[in-house]
């Protein structure tokens, strides 16, 4: 008797628990369909992620960018898109390496400095296929172009924007000093030292040691090769030679390191693109040379007419170069999903779209219009017109994108110029590491 109600309980026993997981299982359907709900958009049941990795992350420009993937999502209820942005300083390297983990990533922001990594690791598409295929493409400037095949002639990335360097200058700073805005980059050394008081923590120039130091050095060792500058390989003289090798390199490597050490503040050694916008914006800083897409930031925080922009500084000839350098979007070869990649590349290139975010965020639009539009034609924009115009004075480059040494010296180059400055290594040394960097002829 005993042992039948014992086993009576135990079937009770059972029973409720067969109960209570069913109410469980029940209950997390439930949480599963209002999750699944709540990710997609209602009448939506397959619903993919597209993932942008974003290597020049900025207020302003992530804002612009996430209205339009917005603007996206509501034409394509269908698709989600998640944009993973990253730390400035290390952009190239966490994108690298989240390409590498074979992290799930579909769209990569490509530029004229991680072009030759990403192509030379297989981690980003020939687009060849989808631009023959796009009807705007046709529409695109010279430069755009130029910019999306400068490796190997074939289109890895569309530009979402064009970048050329000017010089920036605070002209309630220059006017309080009555100095005349520098035209050569012996005069930007000598104004730049009037506007210098390390004790006020004021400074003349906005110094680049950090991620793109390269740049800067480019500009400066060019102008004093004076015209033997190869413009179709602009890192090398018309001897064959590289720029590094010139005579006058080595004059341009001392005033490189003296703008640095007498017109910059000591920190600047390590800054990269946002810091010397900010230390530009708050006065702590009287000039700064850099793209266009500076000028929407600085417009944030200080009125047009307290600051100006005026041509690159020429060399002691009377040249300067300049190239255009491109950013855009590319397709990772490991994508899942590259067709609908391609549908949102389109999306943000459309002309409508694009001049939005161009106007935006201070970029060069991509367009060939972009001389009939006042907005690109005066105030702050009106040095590349000027530019453009003038190419005996101011002559265009091929970018560096398509150079197989590039890699290596963006990646390199600011570490290699911080030991000069630090005063670890001689400018002869430099320029000799530097002239075995750029040693073979470009590809």
């Amino acid at each position: 008797m005993d042992n039948k109600w014992r086993r009576r309980g135990w079937y009770k026993l059972l029973l409720l628990l067969v109960l209570v997981f069913i109410l469980l299982s029940g209950c997390a359907s439930h949480n599963e369909n209002i999750t699944r709900q709540e990710s997609s958009p209602p009448g939506v049941t397959d619903r993919i992620t597209i993932r942008i990795a974003q290597s020049l992350p900025n207020d302003v420009r992530t804002k612009s960018l996430q209205t339009l993937i917005e603007a996206f999502e509501r034409q394509h209820p269908s698709i989600k898109v998640e944009l993973v942005s990253t730390d400035y300083a290390t952009a190239d390297k966490t994108i690298m390496k989240l390409l590498g983990e074979e992290q799930r990533i579909d769209i990569v922001e490509v530029r004229t400095g991680n072009l030759q990594s990403l192509v030379s690791e297989g981690l980003i598409e020939n687009l060849q296929p989808y631009v023959a295929q796009w009807d705007q493409y046709s529409m695109l400037s010279e430069n755009a172009r130029t910019a999306a095949t400068s490796l190997d002639g074939t289109p890895y990335y569309i530009p979402s924007g064009l970048y050329q360097s000017q010089l920036y200058y605070r002209k309630d700073l220059f006017e309080a000093k009555a100095l005349q805005v520098p035209e050569t980059w012996e005069q930007l050394y000598f104004v730049g030292k009037q506007l210098t008081s390390a004790p006020r923590n004021q400074f003349g120039y906005a110094f680049r040691g950090g991620t793109g130091a390269t740049r800067m050095l480019n500009q400066i060792i060019q102008a004093y090769n004076s015209d033997d500058v190869n413009l179709g390989d602009p890192m090398y003289r018309h001897d064959g030679k590289s720029i590094f090798a010139d005579d006058g390199a080595l004059q341009a490597i001392e005033l490189y390191r003296n703008i640095y050490a007498d017109t910059s503040p000591p920190e600047s050694i390590n800054w990269g693109f946002n810091e010397q916008v900010e230390a530009f914006a708050n006065g702590m800083t009287a000039m700064l040379i850099q793209d266009s897409d500076a000028i929407a930031l600085i417009e944030e925080k200080l009125a047009y007419g307290i600051w100006a922009t005026a041509p690159l500084p020429a060399g002691p000839d009377g040249v300067s170069y300049y190239s255009v350098g491109g950013a855009g979007w590319g397709i990772s070869s490991k994508s899942g999903h590259k067709n609908e990649a391609w549908e949102l590349i389109t999306f943000l290139s459309s002309t409508d779209n694009h001049m939005k975010f161009a106007k935006d965020t201070g970029v060069i639009p991509i367009y060939n219009n972009v001389d009939d539009s006042e907005f690109f034609k005066t105030g702050a924009f009106a040095p590349y017109i000027l530019m453009n115009n003038n190419p005996v004075r101011y002559a265009g480059t091929r970018t560096l994108g398509g150079f197989a040494q590039n890699g290596d010296y963006t990646q390199n180059g600011p570490d290699m110029l911080r030991k000069y400055l630090r005063g670890d290594w001689t400018g002869e040394h430099l320029l000799e590491k530097l002239d075995e960097m750029w040693e073979r002829s470009p590809e």
